[in-house]
């Protein structure tokens, strides 16, 4: 499951944001609480929790799919 996170942004401007780029995954707002949690240095950031709730990965700066997408599966082979 992917979720964004909206970190100390304004509210209304990030659902303009979300509605305007058609996301289709859940979005929350943070005040900083998960970001302090998951220590992220800066913005943007992917982190990556396992199915116990442990940060697996955490990649700062923008991703490309692809890059995100080896992590993810990489973490569901584990399963196997």
């Amino acid at each position: 499951q992917f979720l964004g996170v909206n970190v100390r942004d304004d509210p209304a401007r990030a659902r303009t944001y979300l509605e305007e780029f058609d996301v289709s995954y859940p979005s929350v707002s943070d005040d900083g609480l998960l970001s302090h949690a998951f220590r992220v240095p800066y913005y943007p950031a992917t982190i990556l929790v396992d199915r116990s709730g442990e940060m697996r990965s955490l990649l700062v700066g923008a991703q490309a799919e692809a890059v995100v997408r080896s992590y993810v599966e990489e973490l569901l082979d584990e399963r196997a």
